[in-house]
């Protein structure tokens, strides 16, 4: 092996071994990125859970009170509806 190729080798292995520390630092660099992005995606997921949770609670508790209204207007009629008979 002459001088000159055992210089390119040389060059190449070192020129190799950057490119892997290279893609090794921007490995690491994207899994930092990747988890912060995950726990963001997290988080917003759980505040939306939360709210959605408040929202429905809210729903149901007009439905059931609205339904017990409803429910009692019948009765509250029939009520009227004797008094007067009563009175008559």
């Amino acid at each position: 092996m002459s001088s000159e190729e055992a210089g390119k080798s040389e060059n190449f292995g070192s020129a190799a071994h950057l490119m892997i520390e290279a893609l090794d630092k921007a490995s690491k660099e994207l899994e930092a990125t990747v988890g912060d992005c995950l726990s963001q995606v997290k988080e917003h997921s759980e505040g939306l859970e939360k709210a959605l949770a408040g929202r429905l609670k809210k729903f149901f508790r007009a439905i059931r009170q609205s339904l017990g209204r409803s429910r009692r207007r019948p009765f509250q009629q029939k009520r009227r509806v004797y008094r007067a008979v009563d009175g008559i």
